[in-house]
């Protein structure tokens, strides 16, 4: 973790929301459900975070929200 301007830098507290994410993703990668439009450049959702361009923050919380409604939907 770093600090630059005021703002965080690194993976401090995400890292277990992405590591979840990350085995949504593996489920959905061998149930056939997309995902990948998820995390593309420039896909943004507004508890993102963004400076200069540049993602700083993911908002982890919607994006696997948004995968388990989509291995839901899959399912059903």
């Amino acid at each position: 973790m770093s600090r630059a301007f005021g703002f965080e830098f690194g993976r401090s507290g995400d890292r277990p929301l992405d590591d979840r994410f990350e085995q949504l993703a593996a489920l959905a990668d061998e149930t056939g459900v997309r995902w990948r439009d998820l995390v593309q450049d420039g896909y943004r959702v507004p508890g993102d975070l963004s400076v200069g361009g540049m993602q700083v923050r993911y908002d982890w919380e919607w994006r696997i929200a948004e995968l388990r409604r989509r291995l839901g939907e899959h399912s059903g």
